[in-house]
């Protein structure tokens, strides 16, 4: 994908795939990689999901407590977008809110500072 592609793609609309890089509002000069889709975190004392949980670029995963979680409106740029292949559009569809859904809450961003561990 040419990244003039990638720049037109709406981050809130798209599940984006494992690999990708991209800039949050939280923190615009960070570059973050993708390394979970829906990651079941504990907050607390609510298990609950965000939509991504990432690292930062270049230094990978150094300590699980510091995985970052996002949601897709919080996705300001997409600096990079991994390969998509046909066997993720189930999981896809799966990840993208329907009204009757999610037996889990989603947690909002905003009410995160700074790092959340505790991934299951």
């Amino acid at each position: 994908m040419k990244q003039s592609e990638q720049n037109s793609i709406k981050s809130e609309n798209t599940i984006l795939p494992l690999g990708s890089v991209v800039k949050t509002r939280r923190d615009p000069g960070t570059l973050l990689v993708i390394i979970a889709r829906a990651p079941l975190t504990v907050m607390h004392g609510t298990t609950g999901y965000f939509d991504y949980g990432a690292v930062q670029f270049p230094y990978g995963m150094t300590d699980p407590a510091k995985i970052i979680f996002f949601n897709r409106q919080d996705v300001t740029e997409i600096v990079f977008m991994d390969i998509s292949t046909p066997r993720n559009d189930p999981m896809n569809k799966g990840l993208m809110k329907s009204p009757n859904q999610p037996p889990t809450p989603t947690f909002i961003s905003d009410s995160v500072t700074g790092h959340i561990g505790h991934t299951r």
